[in-house]
């Protein structure tokens, strides 16, 4: 078994940030509790939170649009909450069919180490995204497999799993593939740098995902890129209204997507060296939720008055209109209410999950 990630990724050190900059000034900002486990994380977000989005694979491994015809790996990405689900209810069955999703996934690995696209027949003109997005969306089903091996790596359940248990010995067999994503990520950090430079919702995924890959691997040189990209997330925080700009404003959608994210990196960083980069997470993104907060009516809807990106008429994937996402605004107030001790998230949550 390879040593845990935290043992590994406290060897490296961030690269020491700019204090001066970027202060938060008017924002409101919370302190957080300083010890915790990613997997503590993720258990504390409450059941209806995790039962309200799960997505199971169908026989052929598929999730979310796939299910009607492959088109990227990026819809593949809810596979860590069936690791969650497998976890909480020391569910074997739902283990292998989070195995069964990573194999349907890597099924559609490319030589180069991404994966195959396929237009959906609603897409317009048949057309391919950039180049630049499509290497985010390999970075987003990145994050979502670091995430999910290290909660299996942080799982006691998992751990007491004999060690030639079929789920082990198949995701051990994809290790030469995972590393192929990797060194694809490492390859090709600059362009991810140039397609997500003005979005911090996707650089945080960019971020952690060759972070934890890099950990996962032992991969020196992947834990060591990430972290500094994360000087342009704290450039695109408005200190004085709280929230994270995308698109040159406000947006509710990708605003909780962010504060989801920045919460879930400041569970993983651990140890002195990295206090500093802690500490500008704490404030920027406890900032972002308390403005995220104000954003949730009395109703429990998602404001989008306003926003940049997300509102009706707006944004769409696919061919298809992007509806704010509701998934990740309550994850980040779960993690708030558990890292904050602040009942007024849970409270929110409660009337998000009524309305929606």
């Amino acid at each position: 078994m390879k040593p845990a990630f935290f043992l590994f990724l406290a060897l490296f050190s961030f690269i020491a940030c700019d204090d001066d900059a970027n202060q938060v000034t008017n924002c409101v900002t919370v302190s957080l509790i300083d010890e915790v486990d990613f997997i503590n994380l993720i258990s504390n977000v409450p059941e209806n939170v995790l039962t309200k989005f799960i997505d199971y694979p169908d026989e052929n491994g598929a999730l979310g649009r796939n299910k009607e015809g492959y088109i990227h790996v990026r819809s593949q990405v809810a596979m860590t909450y069936l690791v969650e689900e497998a976890i909480r209810s020391e569910n074997e069955e739902t283990l292998d069919a989070y195995v069964q999703n990573l194999n349907y996934s890597f099924s559609r690995q490319t030589e180069a180490g991404d994966f195959e696209f396929v237009a959906p027949p609603d897409a317009p003109n048949n057309q391919a995204p950039p180049a630049t997005r499509l290497a985010n969306e390999t970075a987003i089903y990145a994050y979502g497999l670091g995430a999910s091996l290290l909660l299996l790596e942080q799982s006691e359940w998992y751990n007491q799993l004999a060690d030639n248990h079929s789920a082990k010995m198949s995701i051990a067999d994809l290790n030469e593939e995972i590393d192929l994503l990797l060194q694809y990520l490492k390859t090709n950090i600059e362009l991810l740098r140039e397609g997500d430079g003005m979005s911090p919702s996707r650089l945080f995924y960019d971020v952690i995902a060759i972070y934890l890959l890099g950990g996962y691997l032992q991969d020196e040189e992947g834990a060591k890129l990430s972290l500094p990209m994360l000087e342009r997330v704290f450039a695109a925080h408005n200190s004085t209204e709280g929230y994270f700009t995308e698109a040159g404003g406000w947006d509710s959608s990708y605003n909780g997507e962010s504060i989801k994210l920045g919460l879930e990196l400041y569970a993983l960083l651990s140890g002195e060296e990295h206090a500093t980069i802690r500490t500008r997470l704490m404030e920027t993104v406890t900032c972002a939720a308390n403005w995220q907060a104000g954003r949730i009516s009395e109703t429990g809807e998602i404001s989008t008055e306003g926003n940049s990106l997300i509102y009706p008429g707006g944004e769409s994937m696919g061919g298809m209109e992007k509806k704010v996402d509701v998934e990740k605004t309550t994850r980040a107030f779960s993690y708030m209410n558990y890292l904050a001790s602040d009942e007024s998230y849970a409270e929110l949550n409660k009337k998000i999950l009524e309305f929606y």
